[in-house]
């Protein structure tokens, strides 16, 4: 069975996640050290698996249209080329500045990207922020990476 583009995302995303979650179990971390990488790789790799199941259930045909079919992928390929590109950059943006301030600034942009308005986009920046706030800093006191650029500063 040859498997769609979006099929091979799901499986790549798969692996990584099951990855990201046996390695934080495995490795000799704190538990407040593993309960991040750990809750969303296994949140991620639920979603990923039901995405790959109703890829595989579908059946799309991909015989039909080749010319189209071909233009199909390869847009497709550019979509998430796109979409890792803008993950790339908010990993280094948490690595400079670091969880504080990388939040609000991508959730604000990519919302923003994605066609919403200034107010719903500085809104969910807003509400967002605050959520992991609260819950990492407040509520489970662990101290959340501040950036290279504010341990140069001090």
């Amino acid at each position: 069975m040859k498997l769609s583009a979006d099929a091979r995302i799901y499986l790549f995303v798969l692996a990584v996640a099951l990855f990201m979650v046996a390695w934080s179990l495995v490795a000799d971390y704190r538990f407040e050290s593993k309960i991040l990488p750990v809750l969303v790789g296994g949140i991620v790799v639920l979603l990923a698996t039901a995405g790959l199941w109703n890829e595989v259930r579908a059946h799309k045909p991909h015989e039909a249209a080749s010319d189209a079919g071909s233009a199909f992928a390869r847009e497709s390929w550019r979509g998430y080329s796109v979409h890792f590109g803008w993950l790339a950059g908010f990993l280094l943006a948490i690595y400079f500045v670091g969880y504080h301030l990388a939040i609000p600034i991508f959730v604000f942009l990519y919302t923003r990207r994605l066609g919403s308005g200034f107010l719903p986009a500085a809104v969910s920046a807003l509400t967002v922020s605050v959520f992991i706030y609260a819950a990492f800093e407040l509520a489970l006191e662990v101290k959340l990476y501040r950036g290279l650029v504010f341990a140069w500063l001090s």
